[in-house]
């Protein structure tokens, strides 16, 4: 089990997070505050979930196809600018973390904050990098069930997806922070995180996606890896608006779709969510990117 001690996750912990959520921004994000604030911070936006199925024998663990969810929704409780209780809900899932009992677990990844139950009946991971400041997006990973011989394991992106009327038209790059959670060949589950890089090419309706130094903790024992052959090779995609989807791979060849949004005003962020898998093995995720070039 992950063995981390407990501690009180203050806001700054979830960068990505709370930082957009408290930008005072009307679409997709509801609430938020300035300093000393109490209250809920709800993201809605769109998810992706597949069945988990557990071998009661030996415990591992296999994902299946992962496919659109209906009415994600992200919700976190406050108090004086502490977090108390993170909410992750779809047609899937209905997943509480209370992060003031003390035998809730969690894990810091380089780009990422993993919390599960005490139980670990449901654990997530959310995107969180100091050096990074999402204003209008946040994302995470979850699973829930692994326990109980079948489940879900899913990801989603929440936000202010950009107008219609101000999708991108020049030639950008986007670089952010993803997170995941990796089912390997013998069933162990991680938490992952990694970086990501996007470029895209309005004029010719098409992106790259690509990721790298790929790290994870697995669950089941705290171990932390190394996990560079999830990183992803330059994958190909198609933009619609404010919206793509894209082949992806990973240096272990596994592969699958990655589908996402462009969030702010003026595309100023993008996100979105993935699933790479091959016949014994499955990642499954969420990425927030911002623009590092001028428009």
């Amino acid at each position: 089990m992950m063995s981390y001690t407990f501690k009180p996750i203050a806001l700054s912990l979830l960068t990505c997070a709370l930082q957009a959520c408290s930008s005072g921004s009307s679409g997709g994000f509801s609430s938020g505050g300035a300093s000393g604030f109490t209250g809920t911070v709800s993201a809605t936006g769109s998810a992706i979930a597949a069945d988990t199925t557990t071998n009661p024998s030996d415990g591992s663990i296999a994902f299946a196809d992962a496919a659109p969810t209906a009415g994600p929704l992200l919700e976190f409780d406050v108090v004086n600018d502490q977090l108390t209780e993170i909410r992750v809900s779809d047609s899937e899932v209905d997943i509480v973390l209370d992060l003031t009992d003390p035998d809730t677990r969690f894990a810091t990844l380089p780009d990422g904050l993993a919390i599960a139950t005490p139980d670990l009946s449901a654990v997530a991971i959310f995107g969180a990098e100091p050096r990074i400041t999402f204003e209008h997006q946040t994302f995470g990973a979850w699973m829930a069930g692994p326990t109980t011989g079948s489940g879900t394991a899913g990801a989603g992106t929440f936000g202010d997806p950009t107008p219609t009327s101000n999708a991108p038209i020049n030639i950008g790059v986007y670089r952010g922070i993803g997170t995941g959670i990796y089912q390997t060949d013998d069933g162990d589950v991680f938490v992952t995180s990694n970086n990501f890089n996007v470029s895209i090419r309005p004029a010719e309706d098409r992106l790259t996606i690509s990721s790298n130094n790929t790290v994870g903790v697995n669950v089941a024992t705290g171990e932390e890896m190394t996990l560079n052959t999830l990183n992803f090779n330059f994958g190909f995609g198609v933009l619609s608006g404010i919206t793509f989807t894209a082949d992806v791979a990973d240096l272990d060849d596994r592969t699958g779709t990655a589908t996402g949004t462009f969030y702010g005003p003026n595309a100023e962020e993008l996100g979105g969510v993935f699933q790479v898998k091959d016949a014994t093995s499955s990642h499954i995720g969420a990425f927030g990117t911002e623009r590092i070039t001028a428009p």
